[in-house]
């Protein structure tokens, strides 16, 4: 038996070795084993990963501003946010008021309704919001102001800016409560409205709806809001009703239409008019050229970008809802939004934006005609 087991142990011992000197010889010779043959290829695709060209970096929310301001503000979401606040669409604003007023009626069923106009006021209009829309106001009321003062002799003559001054100062805020404050438009404290008007008495006056208070905390938007509802009480049509248009406003309204921002048929004073409208959004964006300023400094890049496009954001919806603008006199949101908002040089300058190639051609009184000829005269 012993015999037999030794010769079949040599076997297998030559076997043994002959197998390892082939492993060996094919290890040595360079064909790789499975685990080489692995770790070869986990070296090659970290070197193509290495070699790849970098993926396209798409624009950041201030450099897609800067190149399509109505795309990008429009195509930011609800709610719209930035430093100060939000911004609601229109819609959202009147249906949260209406659910308050749906609210005070189911929890007081026997009430008038003159109790419930009184307790859906309240609500509304809270002490917090009106201070925060008062302050606003006078924030507006004061930049506007010192815009005015600070054009020279060739914009506005002495008693044409005198006239103008004498103007702004008695525009009215009016918020309630009392509820008795909108007796006569009692439907505005569940509207998105914010308006100007001029009474038959002579009376200047802003009047804000309540959908609007619950809408908007930002303060960018109440700022480019009641700047341009301030501005129509010195816009070319309501000054020419009064008999008072200053010279200038001919040769700006001339730049409005070379611009592409009025229609040549409709740049005089009229029912058909969009003079007054884009007057109004070309003095807004002017203050938020200097409203951009005032709290920006630490913003990063994406704050200060946020903070513009809230400015106009509820603008980019008023071609589609039924309680929008009347858009036969305001211009379409392209316009507003991505020319005269988004092309003012103040703007584009405070969010570092690149210099657009007719950048010099946006409207402003110191690169109108009789402001250039009379800088040349004195030199």
């Amino acid at each position: 038996m012993k015999s037999r087991i030794f010769p079949l142990i040599l076997f297998a011992l030559i076997c043994s070795a002959l197998a390892g000197a082939y492993l060996w010889k094919t290890r040595s010779s360079g064909t790789p084993t499975r685990a080489a043959a692995a770790e070869s290829e986990s070296l090659v695709t970290v070197k193509k990963k290495k070699e790849a060209p970098p993926a396209h970096r798409l624009p950041d929310l201030n450099e897609s501003y800067c190149l399509d301001p109505h795309a990008t503000t429009c195509a930011t979401g609800w709610p719209s946010i930035d430093p100060t606040g939000r911004v609601l669409s229109d819609a959202a604003g009147e249906i949260r008021a209406l659910r308050v007023m749906r609210n005070i009626i189911r929890e007081n069923p026997t009430w008038t309704s003159e109790q419930v106009q009184d307790a859906l006021i309240t609500i509304i209009y809270s002490e917090k919001r009106r201070t925060r829309f008062k302050d606003s106001f006078e924030w507006v009321k004061t930049a506007l102001t010192n815009f005015i003062k600070e054009q020279p002799a060739t914009v506005f003559s002495d008693s044409e800016k005198t006239t103008l001054l004498d103007r702004l100062a008695v525009i009215e805020l009016q918020l309630p409560p009392p509820a008795a404050v909108y007796a006569d438009a009692m439907d505005l404290v569940t509207k998105n409205t914010v308006y100007y008007e001029r009474t038959p008495q002579g009376q200047m006056r802003l009047r804000l709806g309540g959908a609007y208070l619950l809408n908007t905390s930002s303060w960018y938007n109440m700022i480019f809001t009641l700047g341009h509802e301030m501005a129509h009480a010195i816009d070319p049509c309501e000054t020419y009703q009064a008999d008072i248009t200053p010279k200038i406003y001919g040769e700006l309204v001339a730049c409005f239409v070379d611009a592409g921002w009025v229609a040549p048929d409709r740049s005089e004073c009229g029912p058909e008019e969009q003079v007054s409208e884009v007057f109004a959004d070309w003095i807004a964006s002017e203050l938020m050229g200097k409203a951009l300023k005032v709290a920006t400094k630490d913003y990063s890049s994406t704050d200060r970008t946020r903070a513009a496009i809230n400015a106009t954001r509820d603008l980019c919806d008023q071609a589609s809802t039924e309680d929008s603008l009347d858009l036969s006199l305001h211009q379409q949101p392209r316009i507003r939004i991505g020319d005269i908002m988004g092309k003012n040089p103040s703007v584009r300058h405070t969010l570092k934006c690149e210099p657009k190639k007719n950048d010099s051609r946006y409207c402003r009184f110191n690169t109108l005609p009789s402001a250039l000829s009379s800088k040349e005269t004195t030199r």
